[in-house]
């Protein structure tokens, strides 16, 4: 990469030492590069198609996993595949048991994010569905068991500083917000989650999403603030693991950091402020339909608003009773990806680990 005119010029086709100079700017080593079995797609049309035509594999197999895409001809041409992965950075998604079943990949030239986004991930498969996969459970599962506790963060690559700075205990929704089969796959290991979002909207704005699910799988919610504008990638970048412990640390319960976000966003010195807070937070709290938090809450809203806790609990019963939160039958467990799968087809920014088999005891950090 150069500058011109102080702006980056890339070269038409990035080869893979882009992908490592980018994991070495954002702080990844090669142990967990190894670890995460991260890797890079050429930025070819047919990289992959011509490989598989190599190796005799059917193509039509390698278009229902999602590694090439049909683009039907137009008069007298034939129908085209080509990669769906090109010119990215990029990481294997795995199961439960750590067998490849998807991927997602990151645009490594900005340019690119014009005609297909940060990051393109792998579309659903039969062996894949991205509401009932968790990114790196696979390597948390025994933190998980071990803790009883589930931090929640955003992206692959805030999972992975965690991993380096040794918290081991993560996972992060795969390309979704989190889902009922999230929640529901959580509550095989932990008791409770730490919802750890970026600090922007959207972030705050995800955790309050997740809430009809957490609470109909019965995990208590705790939701650790980041200050602004960081992310976990780069919080722990800036202040290091132990100051990430603290946060997490300080997490509050899920209400607590409820009340205080409705009194940002509305003026508590105000009456309409303060009902818009009180029915605000009763609509949410009404969802639990325990009257214990219910009373609890009743008493630290009339304080943080200096009104009556009568008026709290009246105002609580005007907030719009919600429909109670149905819940699905247990996800059937992903099939075996066959031998010879896609992982196998990713170059490997760094050499490749041996297979490793489900982990035994908690990843040691880089």
């Amino acid at each position: 990469m150069s500058a011109s005119a102080g702006k980056p010029s890339w070269p038409a086709t990035p080869p893979p030492s882009f992908a490592r100079d980018y994991l070495a700017r954002r702080g990844v080593p090669a142990e967990a590069i190894q670890r995460f079995r991260l890797g890079y797609a050429p930025d070819a049309w047919d990289d992959t198609v011509n490989w598989a035509k190599s190796k005799g594999h059917d193509l039509a197999v390698l278009e229902r996993a999602g590694l090439v895409v049909r683009k039907s001809g137009e008069g007298d041409h034939p129908d085209r595949l080509y990669d769906r992965f090109r010119g990215r950075l990029m990481f294997p998604i795995c199961d439960e048991q750590g067998r490849v079943i998807a991927f997602s990949g990151r645009v490594l030239n900005p340019e690119q994010e014009k005609f297909g986004g940060k990051y393109v991930n792998s579309p659903e498969t039969p062996i894949f569905t991205k509401g009932r996969v968790c990114y790196g459970l696979d390597k948390s599962k025994r933190a998980l068991l071990d803790t009883g506790q589930a931090i929640i963060c955003e992206g692959q690559l805030d999972l992975i500083a965690c991993h380096v700075s040794g918290i081991t205990n993560v996972v992060a929704p795969q390309g979704t917000a989190l889902t009922a089969d999230h929640c529901r796959l959580l509550k095989r290991y932990v008791n409770e989650v730490i919802l750890c979002f970026d600090a922007d909207t959207a972030g705050q704005n995800a955790a309050l999403r997740a809430l009809d699910d957490l609470l109909a799988s019965g995990l208590a919610i705790r939701v650790a603030l980041l200050p602004a504008p960081h992310d976990p990638d780069s919080f722990l970048k800036a202040h290091g693991g132990e100051a990430f412990r603290a946060l997490l640390s300080r997490a509050t319960g899920f209400f607590d950091y409820l009340l205080q976000r409705l009194c940002r966003e509305h003026d508590p010195a105000s009456d309409r402020g303060r009902t818009a807070i009180v029915r605000g937070l009763g609509e949410q709290l009404l969802k639990t339909g325990d009257a214990v938090l219910l009373d609890t809450f009743a008493n630290k809203t009339a304080q943080r608003l200096g009104v009556g806790v009568e008026a709290v609990r009246t105002e609580f019963k005007k907030a719009r009773r919600p429909e109670p939160v149905r819940v699905e039958t247990e996800p059937a467990e992903p099939t075996a990806a066959a031998p010879g799968s896609a992982d196998a087809r990713v170059l490997a920014v760094a050499r490749p680990a041996r297979p490793r088999k489900p982990d035994r005891g908690s990843p040691h950090p880089s």
